[in-house]
Formats: structure tokens, C-alpha cells, sequence
């Protein structure tokens, strides 16, 4: 108890007593009440991980105790002053404390008001559920804390799935959008192959009933102004050219829905396949060693260890991707265009 004398829970903000059962974070050190820590369901000081931070430093660095802290003197209005500026990371320059931005060099920023670090957006380590964090159970020897991780958005209800392992199953997701509910779950090979067979199935209907929409051309290729058009529209030879080329679209639609059916019953199943094929492609990735680095992240304070770059890149790699199936649906009008679809 000695050790936390003057501190405050960081989760309740009381002080601590003597005979309190307390507990200590074992990655960073901070100490909190036992009922606090498990009424938050982690170390409140958690998304700092990723900058290597350490309870016992930054009491440390901000002083023993509050009687201390009372007894220091005020600093002048020019020391007020200069704590308004910090240096640029990157070029050093004067700019205003809790910029984003540099005004000199327009590098990001990496202080927050305060001064204190703040760890890169691209870097926050994913946490899943404490639920799989504690979970012994596993996945084709894949802890479901990984799987967790991998799967991101409504990994409760996949883990269900995957631990049935069900070849056959149903996803009304991949029901009403098909090929692109792969894109969004970020199995691209998957989602291709679905809207390609879409198109194909597309493409041979209109080849079946060419000469009818042959027919629908041309009668449209006839008129000029829009009251002609209306004169068709309304003619005898136009409505029963278009009832002939009724089957066209009933041929597309049942092709489009027996594809949807066939991706509703073994979506769960591919997407399986995917998350632990994830996983291992993301061990057999880590190099050796205690210390890594990111992308292009040259600071220091943004190397983390092994255990934190594997779960920062199975959520990279998994998860899901909103812009990918708005990509391929722009991609699939522009082929459709292209074939006169």
C-alpha cells in the first residue's frame, strides 16, 4: 500500500486505503481498485499501450504528491506565455500548442493540448471483447481473441458460426447483396467471382433474346422528339415488342437469385476460411524479435512489441470495408456500359 500513497483510482478518482484490494496493470502498472477494474473491464489507460506508457514514470515526471504540487511556485507570465507554444516534431518550428497540423512544414502533429503524446490513429491497438481476451476456447487451434479481432463488426454472432462449423448455413447479408457483401467483408477474390458470374449470366440472356431487343432498338432509334416517343410508347408494334422481351428479364432475375441463394448458404462458411487463413498469414508474417515498427512510423515512441503489431494487423487485414463494394458496383456500371448491357 505504501507504494500508492497520495494516488487516486483512476477509474473512481478516490484515494487509496490501507487494506484495499488492489490491482496492477501488468503492461503499463496502473493500479486500480479490483471492483473498479472489473467494472471497467480493462486497464482504464489501455489505449496508451501503444506508446509504451508507464504508470510509475508519469507519476514521476508530474510530481510525489499533491502537498508538493501546492508548494510549487507559479511560473511568470512569460513562462504562461511560452507553454502556449510547442516545436514542430519535424522541422522544430514555434507553432501553437495542440495544433494538428505544422503551419510551417504541414506535418501532422503528435502532442495534445496538454503536451502529452498521443499515439497515431493508424496505431491503436484493437481490443477485443474481455469475454475472448479471457476465453480459453479456440477456433481450429485460433484463440477467439484473434478471431475476435479478424472479424471486427458483429464478431459475436460469426463466432457462433464458426465454432458450428456448418459447410451449409444461411447469411441474409449475402442474400440481398451478393457478390458485394464479400467485397464489404473484404474477400475481394470471393466478391469478383460473384459479380462476374452476374454478369455472365446478364450477358447470356441478352444474347438469347437478341433479336428482340434488336426489335426495341430500333423502334426507339425511329422517333426524334418526345411526342413521337409518346406515339410509340402508347403503339401496338412497341408494347408487344416489349412483351416479347419479357423473358429477358425474368431470365436475369431468376440467374441473379439462385446466385444470391448459393452465396447465402456458403458465405459463412468462405468467410470462415478467410478470417483463419488471416490469422496465419499474419503469424507466418512476424519477424523475430521484441520491438516493431509500422509502416513508415519512424518515432520512436510508436514501436511496439510483438504481441501489439499482430493484433494491429489482423484488424488491418479483417474487419470490414465500406468503399470497396461502392468500388466495385461503379466498376461492374462501367463494364456493363462498355458491353451495352
Amino acid at each position: 500500500m505504501s507504494s500508492f500513497e497520495n494516488q487516486n483510482c483512476p477509474v473512481c478518482a478516490q484515494p487509496f486505503q490501507a487494506g484495499e484490494d488492489i490491482v496492477v496493470c501488468p503492461t503499463c502498472g496502473t493500479p486500480c481498485h479490483r471492483a473498479c477494474y472489473a467494472k471497467a473491464g480493462a486497464c482504464p489507460n489501455r489505449a496508451l499501450h501503444a506508446t509504451c506508457f508507464s504508470y510509475n514514470e508519469s507519476i514521476e515526471s508530474t510530481g510525489d504528491t499533491a502537498a508538493e504540487k501546492e508548494t510549487t511556485p507559479k511560473k511568470g507570465k512569460e513562462d504562461a506565455a511560452q507553454n502556449d507554444y510547442m516545436n514542430c516534431a519535424h522541422c522544430g518550428a514555434k507553432i501553437r500548442r495542440g495544433a494538428m497540423f505544422c503551419t510551417n512544414c504541414g506535418a501532422r502533429q503528435a502532442q495534445n493540448l496538454s503536451g502529452q503524446y498521443v499515439p497515431d490513429p493508424r496505431l491503436i491497438i484493437p481490443t477485443p471483447a474481455m469475454k475472448y481476451e479471457r476465453s480459453s476456447e479456440k477456433i481450429d487451434e485460433v484463440p477467439l481473441a484473434d478471431v475476435a479481432t479478424a472479424v471486427g463488426n458483429n464478431c459475436d454472432k460469426f463466432i457462433g458460426k464458426f465454432s458450428k462449423n456448418k459447410k451449409v448455413n444461411w447469411n441474409w447479408g449475402a442474400f440481398f447483396f451478393g457478390g458485394y457483401y464479400f467485397f464489404y467483408r473484404k474477400m475481394v477474390f470471393e466478391g469478383a467471382w460473384v459479380l462476374l458470374s452476374n454478369l455472365i449470366v446478364t450477358l447470356a440472356a441478352f444474347t438469347i433474346f437478341a433479336d428482340k431487343i434488336e426489335v426495341i432498338s430500333q423502334l426507339l432509334g425511329s422517333v426524334s422528339t418526345m411526342q413521337e416517343m409518346e406515339t410509340l410508347y402508347q403503339s401496338s408494334e412497341f408494347l408487344a415488342a416489349v412483351q416479347a422481351a419479357m423473358p429477358l428479364y425474368a431470365v436475369i432475375f431468376a440467374g441473379t437469385l439462385l446466385i444470391n441463394i448459393f452465396c447465402a448458404l456458403f458465405a459463412d462458411w468462405t468467410y470462415r476460411r478467410r478470417v483463419l487463413k488471416i490469422v496465419k498469414n499474419v503469424d507466418e508474417q512476424m519477424e523475430d524479435g521484441n520491438m516493431f515498427t509500422l509502416g513508415t512510423m519512424a518515432s520512436p515512441k510508436e514501436q511496439l512489441n510483438s504481441h501489439d503489431v499482430r493484433r494491429i494487423l489482423l484488424a488491418r487485414k479483417g474487419g470490414t470495408n465500406i468503399l470497396l463494394p461502392v468500388l466495385a458496383y461503379f466498376i461492374l456500371q462501367i463494364v456493363s456500359s462498355f458491353l451495352g448491357l
